[in-house]
């Protein structure tokens, strides 16, 4: 039995009442053309471990209560979508001192479309209804879905890991993936190097054990900064391997140099990304009321000399590659005077 059913979200949550044939054919074209352009390098979630067996968990639950029966009924599947909605809008909302709740003024309201299926459940919130008759769902042609703002999941029956989540904007938002859905990025290069650079920077990475000085403690710690920012890949062993120190004082093996319990949550041996090396080292230099620089490695960009400081003027070392462009952006301005 496949279910559709339609929610307007806003201040609160109305179901719209028995669908029409139309409006169901129309929910399912949409759904099509979301799915057919959802990107190829797609991020997946997971329920975390420890609440695989909690009931209430919103895809363990539904598990449950939908997906496990032989045969569920329209009026289980119903209530538990109507559930699903439901939280949706309470995420969606903040708490106000008196205890009451209130929408979010970051968040838009939408339409929610639920398709449910005896393998899948497909959830879809469009916040902004541009491509399509608020009426009969109807898409409106010539208008693209790939510039519309929505959010998707797509669960599985009984699969609690690789579940497709989706948001539009540019990131994923932690109200849909982790509030609502209660689910956590499945560990992958991203997670990895995310997790990795946090425990170097906040001294959770070398065991505290060994028995460094502090000098020897910060230079490790700078050839592994190094090492992450030089390498494609993270391996433990090529890690302590690639480092210099006194192996006679401290004669101990990649085990010995990183805390035991890291890497019970970190993989041993994965991809580096630069993308979360650059979201964690990326900054922004303000230096008048007009003007800014960003910078996707500033610590890596100061350790090469590349980037200094005399009195009031902040120096840049151009790479060749790129001189002749800047060269040529500032005569083309100079020559607008």
């Amino acid at each position: 039995m496949t279910v559709y059913k339609a929610y307007d979200i806003t201040e609160d949550v109305a179901a719209r009442p028995d669908l029409t044939q139309e409006q169901i054919e129309n929910i399912e074209i949409v759904v099509k053309l979301v799915l057919e352009g959802l990107p190829t390098n797609k991020i997946y979630y997971q329920v975390p471990e420890q609440r695989i067996s909690d009931g209430v968990h919103p895809v363990i639950r539904y598990n449950k209560k939908v997906f496990d029966k032989r045969k569920p009924s329209l009026k289980c599947i119903n209530e538990e979508l109507d559930c699903l909605a439901g939280k949706l809008l309470f995420e969606e909302q903040v708490e106000e001192k008196d205890g009451s709740r209130r929408r979010n003024k970051k968040i838009k309201e939408g339409l929610l479309f639920a398709k449910h299926t005896p393998e899948e459940l497909i959830l879809l919130k469009f916040e902004e209804i541009k491509i399509m008759d608020k009426a009969t769902f109807k898409p409106i042609e010539g208008l693209s879905i790939d510039k519309q703002y929505y959010k998707i999941v797509v669960i599985k029956k009984n699969s609690f890991r690789n579940i497709t989540v989706v948001d539009r904007n540019k990131v994923i938002a932690k109200y849909w993936a982790s509030g609502f859905l209660e689910l956590e990025r499945q560990r992958d290069a991203y997670v990895n190097t995310i997790d990795l650079i946090a425990s170097l920077e906040q001294d959770k990475l070398i065991s505290t054990n060994i028995g460094f000085t502090d000098a020897e403690y910060q230079d490790v710690k700078q050839q592994i900064r190094d090492y992450i920012f030089e390498s494609k890949n993270f391996d433990k062993d090529d890690v302590f391997s690639s480092l210099t120190f006194d192996h006679k004082k401290y004669p101990i093996d990649s085990n010995d140099l990183f805390e035991k319990t890291l890497f019970s949550e970190l993989d041993a041996d994965f991809d580096l990304s630069k993308e979360a090396i650059i979201e964690k080292y990326k900054r922004t230099i303000r230096i008048s009321k007009s003007s800014k620089l960003m910078v996707d490695n500033l610590y890596k960009e100061i350790m090469r000399d590349r980037i200094e400081m005399k009195g009031n003027k902040l120096i840049l070392t151009i790479d060749g590659e790129y001189k002749d462009n800047v060269k040529n952006m500032l005569e083309s301005e100079m020559e607008r005077e």
